[in-house]
């Protein structure tokens, strides 16, 4: 295979680091390089919330509300190259298409080969674990897992591709392979879950080893967030003290299922202390501007301490919205 013949794509922000293509919009300090494998007809997963998904309508070039257009792996590879001062990792995400992981293998392989130097994190579906050995072995240092749905409920619902209990097995067996806290699980906050089912298995996946990455579901008719703004605060707040061994019987009331108001109360009284909780949760270097965000806001993730010293003032707010909600005065 010749990385000539090979097209990926990468998002509109990673183009412009690597001085491909300019944009309009701040990056703020972002640090990596953001690939999704190429598919024409996107990807046969029929995930019902992806638009690289093949039953849904959405032009292709889109993941989420970041455009991805295409470019030749020889030039990719060849930025990649010369701009090594502006990024730090690279982060590759497959999709599901006849022969996906042979091309996932030959393209990471390939970056391996040019910027060896270069930390690689990879997401990709169930896969054996002779594969897993493989990426480990060409600079993968962190895997993603898109479990996505926070129970099986929702993830039949939302049609998920394999099963609930295929994805528990692989993301036991990635542990196995990559090691404590170099396992990401995706969820997506706002996939019609019940907020307790969504923090148990927080708890369940932080105890086994993984860490957890919070998205803000994305419709892709209006291209927009649709979650409540106040249950993803809470959200990132939980996953942030699970991660300090915390257990949710500690952070909940069990009044109400929600967070203790102490606890909110301390954070919104010493917020500089607590920026990191609502920063972009994933791998070392993973910001993601606007993957659920409009420019214009709200942002349910923040992306550097300079983003979140600008948007402290309408975090507070948000925050204590929240504690009229826990409080039981909403």
């Amino acid at each position: 295979m010749i990385a000539e013949k090979f097209v990926v794509r990468a998002s509109i922000g990673s183009l412009s680091l690597l001085g491909l293509s300019d944009t309009k919009f701040e990056l703020w300090g972002m640090k990596t390089i953001y690939l999704l494998q190429f598919s024409e007809t996107g990807c046969l997963a029929h995930c019902s919330f992806c638009a690289q998904s093949i039953r849904n309508f959405k032009n292709k070039k889109f993941l989420a509300r970041i455009t991805w257009p295409p470019i030749d792996l020889s030039q990719l590879l060849e930025a990649l190259k010369s701009n090594k001062d502006r990024y730090a990792r690279i982060c590759f995400q497959t999709v599901i298409k006849p022969y996906f992981l042979d091309e996932a293998l030959f393209i990471v392989r390939k970056i391996h080969e040019e910027v060896p130097e270069k930390p690689i994190s990879l997401a990709i579906t169930p896969i054996p674990t002779k594969y897993l050995e493989k990426f480990y072995s060409m600079g993968v240092d962190y895997l993603g897992i898109g479990l996505d749905a926070s129970s099986p409920h929702v993830f039949i619902r939302v049609m998920k591709p394999y099963s609930w209990k295929i994805y528990m097995d692989y993301i036991d067996r990635a542990l196995k392979v990559f090691g404590d806290k170099h396992v990401y699980v995706h969820l997506i906050v706002g996939l019609g879950e019940s907020r307790i089912k969504l923090y148990e298995l927080m708890e369940d996946l932080i105890n086994r080893g993984t860490n957890i990455a919070l998205f803000a579901y994305t419709s892709i008719k209006k291209n927009y967030p649709e979650v409540d703004i106040y249950y993803y605060r809470e959200a990132q707040i939980i996953r942030y003290f699970l991660n300090r061994n915390y257990s949710l019987r500690e952070l909940l009331n069990p009044d109400n299922n929600h967070l203790q108001k102490h606890i909110l109360e301390e954070i919104i009284m010493n917020i500089d202390k607590y920026y990191e909780i609502f920063l972009t949760s994933g791998c070392p270097e993973c910001t993601r501007p606007y993957y659920n965000e409009s420019p214009r806001g709200p942002y349910y993730n923040l992306y550097s301490r300079k983003h979140f010293s600008i948007y402290k003032n309408a975090l507070l707010k948000q925050l204590r919205g929240l504690l009229g909600i826990v409080s039981g005065r909403r």
